[in-house]
């Protein structure tokens, strides 16, 4: 989600090993529900409150693209919980 403007509140949950939002563009609230991923913010531009959770719930995979197996996810290392890799040049 490189470079993304989200121009309204927005919800973002997802499952996946890493989550990228540089230079994406928030301009409304925003709350992102993570399971395993590593979340990267890099310069990322943030007009009002973000919340990044990490949640321990399966989500749902009715609006979900190009989804990956829960097992894939889950084999290794990968945690259920979710890191954020970066804030670097978050205003």
């Amino acid at each position: 989600m490189d470079a993304a403007t989200f121009s309204e509140s927005a919800t973002v949950d997802v499952s996946a090993r890493e989550v990228s939002f540089r230079k994406a563009r928030f301009d409304g609230p925003a709350t992102v529900h993570v399971r395993y991923a590593n979340v990267d913010l890099t310069e990322a531009r943030l007009a009002q409150p973000m919340m990044v959770a990490s949640t321990q719930a399966v989500l749902s995979r009715s609006d979900s693209v190009d989804t990956a197996p829960e097992a894939l996810l889950a084999f290794g290392r990968y945690e259920k919980t979710a890191s954020i890799l970066s804030l670097r040049a978050v205003p």
